[in-house]
């Protein structure tokens, strides 16, 4: 899929617990924003998607019918942490197939409400269940895993808490806005070695949505320029009884992205990705081809993913700075994506930024690497 659609206007609520708020108006206060920042009418808008993993039975028309987002089709979409990639795919989808000409895709899940205990463990799954192997578990193996194959120590490990939570404290929408030090990343409570809380996501609240169109569209509201979705590929894991052999789904799903968009990995300026734990932003710079396999965590040390350095990754703060509410997660990202291109990201800027992506992982389905990653690419 190469047809170019518009990011005419973006919008997010802050991420953080925020229970006595409810979803409809974290919902509201996200879309309002995208539309005033696209300097459009909500009946300019002729196709909803909404992404969420907890908000079951209708969440889209729940949120969006007291806002006057009624008659239009209104699609929900559930699928694990990228849901709100999967709705920012299916309005680029539908406007690039010309089903829509304006389309809103919008992220919202309220964790402190429906997991205040934090995320249930699926009766089905016998690594969770059986063998305790949940997310962290499995995060903490490949964290012990890389750092004794390619020679990286617990403080390198540490330093991407430390950036991502610096740049979060820059970023005035973000759960987290102070940043860490080394000693606080390390000192912090141990969840599963060598992982420490601050080297974790944390659950939050939130909403984030994004207004995409069609080119006629965007010259007939104003916007002739601006942001561009250029790729947007999306593929699920391989089943496989055999982790060691698993088809990861980043490298292949990334590739296609790539192709779509007539870039290649050195072209892109910025990335938010599915920092979900530290250890992942080292395997998924890897995977995405932005480091060779084993190098990232030497060319974080040197600088190289730092604001102003080769590639930004995650500027917005990732999820671990910029905190994880699941459903919103792949539009947030599409958000910050969005304020880097246009330059008006403030602190937090990457210099002369034309080309960013957003990565998603979602799911922890067994025997499968993932239900869904998603790889968007946008450029001005």
């Amino acid at each position: 899929m190469a047809q170019r659609a518009a990011v005419l206007g973006v919008g997010q609520t802050r991420f953080k617990k925020q229970p006595e708020v409810a979803v409809e108006a974290l919902a509201h206060e996200a879309v309002r924003a995208a539309a005033a920042d696209a300097g459009i009418a909500l009946d300019d808008i002729d196709a909803a998607f909404v992404g969420s993993v907890t908000m079951h039975g209708g969440v889209g028309q729940r949120c969006l019918k007291e806002i006057g987002l009624t008659r239009i089709p209104i699609v929900n979409v559930e699928n694990a942490c990228s849901s709100g990639s999967t709705a920012v795919r299916e309005a680029y989808a539908w406007v690039a197939a010309g089903l829509a000409d304006v389309a809103v895709a919008v992220g919202v899940d309220s964790l402190s409400t429906a997991m205040p205990s934090g995320v249930q463990l699926d009766l089905d799954d016998p690594n969770g269940m059986g063998m305790g192997l949940v997310l962290p578990g499995t995060y903490a193996l490949e964290a012990t895993h890389y750092m004794h194959e390619y020679g990286a120590t617990a403080e390198h490990l540490a330093a991407i808490a430390v950036k991502n939570r610096g740049n979060a404290a820059m970023n005035p929408l973000a759960h987290f806005q102070k940043p860490v030090t080394l000693d606080e990343v390390l000192a912090s409570k141990m969840i599963c070695e060598p992982l420490t809380m601050f080297e974790c996501c944390s659950n939050t609240d939130g909403a984030a949505a994004a207004i995409i169109a069609t080119p006629e569209a965007a010259r007939r509201l104003g916007h002739p320029g601006g942001v561009w979705i250029v790729a947007s590929a999306m593929g699920s894991g391989t089943f496989n009884d055999h982790p060691a052999q698993l088809d990861r789904a980043t490298p292949r799903v990334a590739a296609k992205a790539y192709e779509a968009a007539g870039i290649g990995p050195d072209d892109v300026d910025l990335v938010e990705l599915h920092d979900s734990f530290a250890i992942a932003e080292w395997v998924y710079i890897e995977e995405l081809g932005l480091a060779e396999e084993g190098k990232a965590w030497a060319q974080a040390a040197e600088g190289a993913f730092e604001i102003g350095g080769r590639v930004a990754v995650s500027p917005g703060g990732g999820l671990i700075g910029r905190g994880h509410p699941m459903g919103p997660t792949g539009v947030a990202q599409l958000c910050e994506a969005t304020w880097q291109l246009r330059g008006t990201a403030g602190a937090r800027q990457v210099p002369d930024a034309k080309v960013a992506v957003t990565h998603t992982m979602g799911g922890n389905q067994f025997e499968m690497e993932a239900n869904a990653c998603i790889v968007n690419v946008l450029a001005r």
